[in-house]
């Protein structure tokens, strides 16, 4: 009996001593940068995004591809991730993960191969989402790529946290440029005059304008078209792009801020949602249909858009409950304006000849 007690007692502080060891093992997985495999104790990354005592750990690349499928980005930006282990390569990178130029040696060695040329010209530059490293590609540094003047279209991925002021300087030949940035400086992209199409991610934020009313995209005097699928929305973004024809909406757009679209005077616009573009594409043009979820026009937000004509109907956009001052001033060539019986205006908000309904 008392072999038997004894063997009992020595089993009992064996499984104390190995539940010791595995909650040593688990707490060091927790604060270290690289967490520890249980199974064999060997240094490894976790296979998803994953924030641990309050640091955001780096994800292998070969699981970008499964991290792609579970967000939610358009089909643009996939280019992003499904070629980051090609296009990763051309560029240099500092420690905090910011694209600080171009990897020329790397680039020049590249240039005649098969599988590289349809990225190393620069008539189109896709941003990688990770680093050659696999480390998450987190921005674009000032004057990144100022040596570079011959881009023609452009994708950021939404792993970017900030595009810096000046970082594409040189650059004024843009004609298709696609963000998904977290936060981008508002000089960042002010050589973009020549732009034709612009498309912003369901991650972007458009940063609202300085005091003298110059959004990040004011007087692009060769934008046509620009598909907002953020809901973050910049004062006088667009402020003065004269030529304005196509503005397709997140359908969960809350605000049309201030000045935002203020000064598109030429051609006739088309405004529609997401939502509203499926059900009516590819007929569309002359469509004027708000975002469902639209609560807020802002003062000045279309200001002088003489290209808005015919008949404003907001009754679907029951949610919408102010409409600013001067909203749609100078815009002469709306007859009519159907709006929902909860929705105030400002007597500037039209044209006095407009005939307004509730």
């Amino acid at each position: 009996i008392i072999i038997v007690i004894i063997s009992i007692i020595l089993l009992l502080l064996l499984i104390d001593k190995r539940m010791k060891e595995y909650n040593k093992i688990i707490k060091k997985s927790l604060t270290t940068q690289q967490p520890i495999n249980i199974i064999n104790q060997e240094s490894s990354r976790p296979i998803d995004p994953i924030k641990l005592s309050g640091k955001i750990y780096p994800r292998p690349k070969e699981t970008f591809d499964e991290l792609e499928a579970n967000l939610n980005i358009p089909d643009w930006e996939e280019e992003c991730y499904s070629e980051s282990e090609i296009i990763s390569n051309f560029f240099l990178y500092n420690s905090e993960g910011y694209i600080t130029g171009v990897n020329v040696n790397y680039c020049n060695s590249h240039r005649n191969d098969s599988y590289y040329s349809n990225y190393n010209n620069w008539n189109k530059m896709v941003i990688p989402a990770y680093q050659p490293n696999g480390d998450p590609v987190s921005g674009i540094a000032k004057g990144a790529f100022s040596s570079v003047s011959n881009i023609k279209e452009l994708r950021i991925p939404n792993t970017i946290q900030r595009v810096v002021s000046e970082s594409f300087s040189s650059n004024t030949n843009i004609n298709y440029f696609y963000c998904d940035a977290r936060e981008m400086d508002l000089e960042a992209f002010r050589g973009f005059k020549s732009v034709n199409e612009i498309h912003f991610g369901p991650y972007s934020t458009i940063p609202d304008a300085d005091s003298s009313s110059q959004g990040i995209f004011a007087n692009c005097s060769n934008l046509r078209y620009i598909w907002i699928d953020t809901t973050a929305i910049g004062k006088y973004a667009f402020f003065g792009s004269v030529w304005v024809q196509l503005i397709v909406f997140n359908n969960n757009v809350e605000i049309i801020p201030e000045g935002a679209f203020a000064g598109c005077v030429n051609g006739n616009m088309t405004i529609v949602s997401t939502d509203s573009l499926e059900e009516s594409w590819p007929n569309i043009s002359g469509n004027k249909e708000f975002p469902s979820k639209l609560k807020k026009i802002g003062t000045y937000a279309f200001y002088n858009s003489a290209s808005i004509s015919g008949t404003l109907d907001f009754r679907k956009n029951i949610y919408l409950t102010e409409i600013g001052a001067y909203a749609f001033t100078g815009c002469r060539s709306i007859q009519n304006v159907i709006l929902p019986s909860n929705t105030n205006f400002d007597r500037t908000s039209f044209e006095t000849s407009t005939s307004i309904s509730q």
